[in-house]
């Protein structure tokens, strides 16, 4: 059976190295139940461990929420690098397949050999969609995001993460224990209020981008339903 999806990868990088495996293995398991609960109407197949504790893997029908997604997920395992892939195309699985590890089509290869030349580059996003000035768009955007917050130190990553819950400086120092006024210091020294400003519209771009159909699959047959297109 085939059908279209955006197929996201997600590399651990120097995965090898870590020294804690199992934990991490659980960690980055409930993670991907985390996120395949929280944005179950998005994928058409579950995000899961494909390969070890290296790569993730799903199958989405729309990426409106992919930065949240991909945010997550690199929140969540700092100061562990990852780096992600997203390509839009033909997968194929055989009847009553729910498991993304055995999917199979050229966006597959496809998507490894993105990721290669990420390494080469040294950026950790890169996508393919039927929209090629979209998808340089969202592409920088993304890359320019994570490359702030790559370089922000443990506590000021803590300070920006609780004051996207809170949005109050005066909450978030009393939360972490400092003044309202290292707040807005780390707030202003983070670039943060540029990157709102970017992810706004990064996220308009994501809303633009193609919805697919929806494959079901059950016991008994295998249906498409029409999505928007």
């Amino acid at each position: 059976m085939n059908f279209k999806a955006y197929y996201i990868l997600a590399d651990v990088l120097e995965s090898s190295k870590i020294s804690q495996k199992e934990d991490f293995q659980s960690k980055l398991e409930k993670l991907c139940h985390m996120i395949n609960s929280q944005y179950s109407s998005d994928f058409i197949m579950s995000l899961r461990i494909i390969q070890g504790i290296k790569q993730i893997a799903g199958a989405m029908k729309k990426i409106e929420n992919v930065y949240q997604i991909i945010s997550l997920l690199e929140d969540e395992l700092h100061p562990q690098k990852i780096r992600f892939v997203l390509i839009q195309g033909q997968l194929n699985t055989s009847k009553n397949q729910k498991d993304i590890s055995n999917v199979y089509g050229p966006i597959i290869s496809k998507s490894q050999m993105m990721m290669s030349d990420l390494k080469k580059t040294g950026l950790i996003f890169n996508l393919k969609i039927d929209n090629p000035i979209l998808a340089n768009a969202i592409k920088w955007q993304m890359n320019f995001i994570f490359h702030i917050k790559d370089n922000w130190s443990f506590n000021k990553r803590k300070v920006i993460t609780e004051y996207y819950r809170l949005n109050n400086q005066q909450k978030v120092a009393e939360i972490i224990d400092i003044s309202q006024q290292a707040v807005s210091k780390n707030l202003s020294n983070s670039y943060f209020k540029y990157i709102q400003l970017i992810e706004s519209d990064l996220i308009e771009n994501l809303k633009q981008c193609t919805i697919l159909e929806d494959i079901n699959i059950d016991e008994e047959n295998l249906t498409l339903n029409k999505w928007l297109k």
